[in-house]
C-alpha cells in the first residue's frame, strides 16, 4: 500500500500533513534547483578566478543541503556562504547569497508537483467533515513555504498552517508545532493524525502530544497516490 502505520489509532477529527514529499514531489523540482544555483555560483566565481567546475560544484551543493538538512539548518543563504567560502577566502556580498536562494526557491516553486490524487484524497477528507492542516518546518526564507503551498494550488484545502520555525519558535521535531496546529483546528491531539515522511524528523514531535502518525514513502512517488485508502479506512473504522 506504500503507508505505514506508526502508532495507534483513536476517532480521528483532524488529519495535519507534513508538504515536501508527502503533499508534494519537491525532489525532482530540487534537482533543477541545484543546477540553477551552481551556473549562477560559478559564474560568479569565475569572475574572480576561480573555477570548481560545475561537476564538482554540483556534488557540493548536493552534500551540502543534505548535510544541512540532517542539521537542522535551513537558511539557503548560510548555506551559500559556507560552501563559497572553501573556493574564496575573500568576502562576499550577501546579495550574492540571497540572490542563489531566491533562485533556488523560485525554481522549485515553479516546478512542484502534487502528488497524483492527493487533491481528491483532501477533498474527500473535507466531505467528511474533517478539520485539516499542515505542519511544515520553514524553508530559511520568510514566507517561501506559504508561498509555495499556494503555487501548488493546495491554500484552499486547509484550515490551518503551521510553518514550524516562523510560526513557532522552533522547528520540527519540537511538539510546538504539534501543539498549535491542533489549538487552531479545534481538535484534541488523539484524535488527530500526521502524515508524513520522515521518522526522524516528523514523527517524534507529533507523537509527543499524543497524535497518531503514518509514514508514506520518503521518495519518488509517481504512481496512483497511496494515501487514500489507508486514511479513508482509518476514518471509517474510527469515527
Amino acid at each position: 500500500m506504500g503507508v505505514r502505520r506508526v502508532s495507534k489509532a483513536g476517532k480521528i477529527r483532524a488529519a495535519v500533513f507534513d508538504f515536501d514529499g508527502t503533499l508534494v514531489d519537491s525532489f525532482t523540482p530540487r534537482k533543477l534547483a541545484h543546477a540553477e544555483v551552481c551556473t549562477y555560483l560559478i559564474n560568479y566565481l569565475r569572475t574572480f578566478g576561480h573555477d570548481p567546475g560545475p561537476e564538482r560544484m554540483l556534488l557540493a551543493i548536493q552534500t551540502l543541503e543534505e548535510e544541512m538538512n540532517l542539521q537542522g539548518v535551513y537558511d539557503r543563504d548560510e548555506w551559500w556562504e559556507l560552501l563559497v567560502s572553501f573556493i574564496r577566502a575573500t568576502p562576499v556580498k550577501k546579495q550574492v547569497f540571497q540572490h542563489a536562494t531566491k533562485l533556488y526557491w523560485d525554481t522549485i516553486a515553479e516546478c512542484t508537483e502534487v502528488y497524483p490524487g492527493m487533491e481528491k484524497t483532501l477533498s474527500e477528507l473535507k466531505q467528511q467533515g474533517i478539520a485539516l492542516g499542515i505542519v511544515s518546518d520553514t524553508d530559511g526564507l520568510a514566507g517561501s513555504k506559504r508561498k509555495r503551498i499556494k503555487t501548488a494550488g493546495l491554500a484552499d484545502y486547509f484550515d490551518s498552517v503551521v510553518v514550524a520555525g516562523e510560526d513557532t519558535e522552533k522547528p520540527k521535531p519540537a511538539t510546538e508545532p504539534f501543539r498549535k496546529v491542533c489549538a487552531d483546528l479545534g481538535a484534541e491531539p488523539a484524535n488527530s493524525i500526521y502524515v508524513c515522511d520522515n521518522p526522524g524528523t516528523d514523527v517524534p514531535g507529533a507523537q509527543a502530544i499524543g497524535m497518531q502518525t503514518l509514514l508514506v514513502p520518503k521518495k519518488g512517488r509517481k504512481e496512483a497516490d497511496p494515501l487514500t485508502e489507508p486514511i479513508t479506512a482509518i476514518l471509517e473504522s474510527t469515527t
